[in-house]
């Protein structure tokens, strides 16, 4: 449970960090420098997303063999 929390923190984190771009003006390197921030945090979310799937399907799979095990003869 805390490594999905923390993936969900990461999505949430730079999903805002996207939006932050709406809210700074500048001059032009400002501007640039927000342009591939944004590409990053835009990234960075995709990732922390795909991870906190496979941690979901892997706890998943876990959960569901540690069921069957435990129906096994001894």
């Amino acid at each position: 449970m805390i490594a999905a929390a923390f993936y969900l923190f990461g999505v949430v984190l730079f999903l805002s960090f996207q939006m932050m771009g709406r809210y700074i003006m500048g001059d032009a390197f400002v501007t640039q420098f927000l342009g591939l921030l944004v590409l990053n945090c835009a990234f960075a979310t995709n990732l922390f997303a795909v991870f906190l799937v496979l941690h979901l399907i892997q706890w998943l799979v876990a959960s569901r063999l540690n069921r069957y095990s435990k129906r096994l003869p001894r």
